[in-house]
């Protein structure tokens, strides 16, 4: 009887403890090498573990700021549209503007300057926007 007691806990704090820990290791573990999907979707399944939702914004930020650095304008677009359906998340904001005027800047030195106009518009008084 002992022994079904000891076993019964210790599969309590298995399933209670050591499963979620690892799963929320193997997602930090995901965010950290890049693959920010799928960081995301297993954060998202842990539900309300520890800091698992906070963690889906964190790698949308990270795959926002990521998507940035590709100096692309399907890029830009994509790392600006995350940025803004971030709203407060850390420097979200700051970010999402300093993405619109790189992709300004960008559309500008390859001669679009409808999209260039249209990005240093939205911004008004920011850097050198004006």
């Amino acid at each position: 009887l002992t022994a079904l007691a000891v076993l019964a806990a210790a599969a309590v704090i298995a399933v209670v403890w050591v499963i979620p820990t690892l799963r929320y290791q193997t997602a930090a573990d995901l965010l950290a090498d890049g693959h920010f999907d799928q960081a995301s979707a297993a954060f998202s399944a842990m539900g309300d573990y520890r800091d698992a939702m906070t963690q889906v914004l964190e790698c949308d930020y990270q795959k926002a700021l990521t998507l940035r650095q590709t100096g692309t304008e399907e890029g830009f677009l994509e790392a600006e549209a995350l940025l803004i359906s971030l709203g407060n998340y850390a420097d979200s904001a700051d970010q999402a503007r300093q993405t619109a005027y790189e992709l300004g800047l960008f559309a500008f030195e390859n001669e679009d300057y409808e999209l260039a106009a249209e990005k240093f518009q939205q911004l008004g008084s920011y850097q050198d926007s004006e």
